[in-house]
């Protein structure tokens, strides 16, 4: 077994995906661009079956959060502090920058009481919105990826009658709610 390192020592590993027109596996790095006049990333990729590296891919001002992507349509997706979802098209090999799905003003910024995340179904992209101060979680799927087009398919009251406490999951703080809601999604289409 081999163990690939990034080239430079603050490389980060930021996705693992199946290059459909390489036919193989990749490994996409991040790592801060050594400019320090502006803020952006410099993303590398490392090709499995090559084991070679390709040269720079992109520079982008967006690095991805600690959080494996989610792949669907050819790309893969991050939510990045609930705002916006960082998007990397493995065939373009571009990143672009979208907004997230939104009828309520508290998906614009993240804080204890909201928090989003993405998941895939069924090979569709989904994004899930907690409101706590309204006990309800809001599910859209991703229906046109070229346009940006977003359905939002169910509006989950949480209210359970339940006290909330705080509780750590994956290493946020959330009250008290487990999140566990792609399988019910695509049971009721």
């Amino acid at each position: 077994m081999k163990t690939i390192c990034g080239r430079h020592w603050q490389d980060v590993p930021c996705g693992l995906f199946f290059h459909p027109t390489a036919n193989e596996y990749i490994v996409l790095f991040a790592s801060s661009s050594s400019k320090k006049e502006t803020k952006s990333y410099e993303y590398h990729m490392y090709l499995l079956g090559a084991k070679k590296w390709r040269p720079r891919v992109a520079n982008f001002h967006q690095a991805p959060n600690n959080t494996s992507p989610e792949i669907a349509n050819r790309c893969l997706y991050w939510s990045i502090r609930g705002t916006n979802i960082l998007v990397f098209d493995m065939i373009n090999e571009k990143f672009l920058n979208k907004p997230v799905p939104s009828e309520r003003s508290c998906c614009k910024l993240r804080t204890l009481e909201s928090t989003q995340d993405l998941s895939v179904k069924e090979g569709d992209l989904c994004f899930f919105s907690v409101h706590i101060e309204d006990t309800v979680m809001d599910i859209w799927v991703l229906e046109n990826n070229a346009n940006w087009v977003w359905s939002k398919r169910y509006s989950v009251s949480l209210n359970w009658g339940v006290e909330k406490k705080p509780v750590a999951v994956g290493g946020s703080v959330h009250r008290g709610l487990d999140f566990c809601f792609c399988d019910a999604l695509h049971s009721q289409r």
